[in-house]
C-alpha cells in the first residue's frame, strides 16, 4: 500500500502514465515556444513531451516524476488525469 498524506491527491497509477501519448517537440526558428510546468525549462528541440488529458505539455520524465509520486492532477490546472 501506497502512503500518502491525508487532503492531498494520490499519485497517477502506472498504467495510467503509460496511456499518456508522448511526442518529440519541434520548435520553430523562431523564438522559443514554451517551458515546462515542473522545471520551468523551455522545451528545446528533441524533448519528449506528455500530453496530458487536459492538453497541458510537459516534459515526460517532469510529467511521470510528478504524477507518479506525487499528485495524479495537472500541475497547471488541477485537472486529475486517471
Amino acid at each position: 500500500m501506497t502512503d500518502h498524506i491525508p487532503n492531498f491527491p494520490a499519485p497517477a497509477a502506472q498504467k495510467v502514465l503509460d496511456a499518456l501519448p508522448c511526442s518529440t517537440y519541434q520548435c520553430s526558428d523562431s523564438a522559443s515556444e514554451g517551458a515546462c510546468a515542473i522545471c520551468q525549462c523551455d522545451y528545446a528541440r528533441g524533448d519528449q513531451l506528455l500530453s496530458l488529458p487536459c492538453f497541458h505539455m510537459l516534459h515526460s520524465a517532469c510529467a511521470r516524476q510528478w504524477l507518479g509520486s506525487y499528485s495524479n492532477k495537472c500541475p497547471v490546472c488541477k485537472h486529475e488525469v486517471s
